[in-house]
Formats: structure tokens, sequence, C-alpha cells
């Protein structure tokens, strides 16, 4: 039984060094394509993660740095989250120019309500390596906390990500709850019709919440172009789009 089990083990962590030995050697561009995208494998599986936390708890001492990445997702993915904040304080003491350990305990500190703490991390992770999972986080807990009206200062950043990048969904999202408060008819319209100008039409519909921003979005500005053309402007009802 006992050899099993270090059969077992063995092969656990030599599967796990393969999947992520590459966060550390080549940390700006080595993570696989869906931990990017903030769904790393299949770590919905409570039993697989189970497996490899006992894995680690019954030796901690054994575990590679590189491997101790998939760990605190398993504890992340569990709701253990301060098991977590220990693991990726490891990660980060071992590669402190990682931009996603430091977004990671941004969540982390995010999910235990512990906003400042998050807002500091996503902020020195942005500011640090531009990493735009960094931003695309820092302006939702903005919009979280302070309204849509407080991303003013990151709308330049969020429009230059606003496509071409796994993050730029979202950051469509927020750039669309933006022109819609801002009290900025005109700025907002502006945004409003950047967004859209780069949304496929299956896009939309295969994003229930994207679809709904877009309706209000242009129902919004059409009310707002009409009511101005009704008082003597000179606008029609279509919002200008701009570079």
């Amino acid at each position: 039984m006992k050899a099993t089990m270090k059969l077992v083990q063995w092969v656990a962590l030599a599967v796990l060094g393969l999947l992520v030995r590459a966060v550390f050697l080549e940390p700006a561009m080595a993570l696989p394509a869906d931990v990017e995208t903030g769904v790393p494998f299949s770590f919905d599986n409570r039993e697989v993660n189970a497996a490899l936390v006992a894995l680690y708890e019954n030796d901690p001492a054994i575990w590679k740095p590189e491997q101790l990445f998939l760990i605190g997702m398993c504890y992340i993915f569990e709701q253990r989250l301060d098991e977590a904040l220990a693991v990726f304080e490891k990660l980060h003491a071992q590669a402190p120019s990682n931009p996603r350990f430091l977004t990671d305990l941004g969540n982390i500190h995010h999910m235990k309500g512990e906003l400042d703490e998050a807002e500091g991390l996503y902020q020195q992770a942005w500011r640090e390596s531009r990493y735009v999972t960094a931003l695309k986080q820092l302006a939702a807990l903005q919009v979280q906390t302070k309204g849509s009206a407080s991303l003013e200062p990151l709308i330049g950043d969020l429009l230059e990500y606003r496509s071409g990048h796994p993050e730029s969904l979202e950051i469509q999202k927020l750039l669309l709850m933006y022109s819609l408060q801002t009290p900025d008819i005109e700025a907002g319209g502006r945004i409003y019709a950047r967004v859209v100008r780069d949304l496929s039409k299956e896009t939309i519909e295969e994003n229930e919440d994207l679809r709904r921003l877009v309706l209000l979005a242009t129902l919004h500005f059409k009310e707002a172009a009409d009511a101005k053309a009704a008082a003597g402007g000179t606008e029609t009802a279509d919002v200008k789009t701009e570079d």
C-alpha cells in the first residue's frame, strides 16, 4: 500500500511539473492559454482538487516551487483562501517579477473582501508589467466599489485592449457600462461607438450580458441624439465614431 502511494505521488509530481514548469522558466509567456484566461485545466473537479491537495499536505517539503501553482489554484477553487494565499505568497517570493502571481494574490484578497489589498496588487501588476488581466481586475474592482465613473483614469488603457486580447470581452463590457453612466454624453457615445464597431453579430448573440449592454447603450445614445436634434441641435440619431 505504501509503495503504491509512493508511485501515485511520484506520477502526480511528474505530471504537475510538466504542466507548469514553464511558469518559472518563461513567466511572461509560458502559461497555457486556458490558464491565461483564468480557467486553468479542470479545477472544477473537486475529487481531483482534493487528491492533489492531499498529496501536497502529506509532505509539502517535496514539492517543487513550480508545482505549487496548481496547488494554489486547487485551494482557490475549493474556497480555502487562507491556504491559497500562503501558497501564492511563496510563489511571489520565488518569482517576484511574475505578474500572474501578483494578480492571483489580488484575486484572493478580493475574494476575502480585503479590497484595498486587492486593488494595490492589481495596480502593481499592471504598473510594473502591463499585465492586462490585472487591468481588467482592477477596473472590475473599481466598478464594484466606486461605480463605473471611477474608470475614467483607466479608459485609455481599457480602449487599447478592447479587441484582440483574451480579456477583451470583459473589457468591452466595462467600457459599455462606463459609456452608459458617464455624465459626458458625447464622450460616452464615442466610447460606445468604438466598442460596438469591433463587435461581430455572433459575439453579441453568444454573450447575454454583452448583448444586454449593447442594447441599452444603443437605446441610450439614440435617445440622447434624438433629444439633441429635437432641441435644435445638428446631430442626427447616429453616433459618430472615431479612432
